[in-house]
């Protein structure tokens, strides 16, 4: 690794982060990487990674985005975060698991800077997951609606994003989005609805939600 890397990296932080989210087993290895300019809140949830476990295999708060090399990348879990493979959290961005939420991220998962995600109940991201910066994903409204007899009629509704997925910069994907493999989300968009068309360009918000383009794939 390059000789940078060492001085970017928040060791004391990276060395305490494990051992308390991870069986000794794992944590010797510092699977997870914490960089300055990180925040931890809350943290009484657990990691879980899928084998093998390697080291710097999950970094946190690397800046990849010039622009965004003084924000604070930030960490509240207190459900459950299960990762399949290598994972990045670009600076800036902001991590949220409540008590019951379950994140479940595959191989392969970058985020660029500055993308939150807030998990109250199920957010599934497949692999090969990129997301720019300045995006939003979240399964619940975080503030009841009731109607005259009191029943909540905004419950949280899981969140689930396919294989091969890119979000272009400030796009929204709120509770009950469903993104197949192999798509790409417009910049700006803001997603509510269940989609299914594949190798697809998918854009635009409420009533105007639609696929813009059929048949087409992406290179990182």
């Amino acid at each position: 690794m390059k000789l940078k890397y060492y001085f970017q990296v928040n060791w004391l932080k990276t060395i305490w982060f494990n051992f308390k989210m991870l069986p000794f087993k794992s944590a010797v290895k510092l699977p997870a990487v914490i960089f300055f300019n990180t925040g931890t809140g809350s943290l009484k949830g657990k990691i879980n990674i899928t084998p093998p476990v390697s080291h710097a295999m999950i970094k946190i708060g690397r800046c990849e985005v010039s622009h965004y090399q003084t924000k604070t990348t930030t960490l509240s879990i207190d459900g459950t975060v299960n990762f399949a493979g290598k994972a990045s959290f670009g600076r800036g961005s902001a991590l949220e698991v409540r008590k019951n939420g379950v994140l479940s991220i595959g191989r392969k998962f970058r985020i660029t800077a500055g993308t939150t995600i807030i998990c109250e109940q199920k957010i599934s991201i497949g692999d090969e997951f990129l997301s720019s910066w300045d995006n939003l994903i979240m399964d619940s409204d975080h503030h009841d609606i009731v109607d005259i007899s009191g029943r909540v009629i905004n419950p949280p509704c899981p969140v689930t994003i396919g294989n091969h997925v890119w979000l272009g910069c400030r796009t929204t994907l709120l509770k009950g989005c469903t993104l197949p493999d192999n798509c790409i989300v417009a910049a700006g968009s803001v997603l509510t609805r269940n989609f299914t068309q594949s190798n697809s360009v998918i854009g635009g918000c409420g009533r105007e939600q639609t696929i813009l383009r059929q048949d087409i794939n992406w290179k990182e």
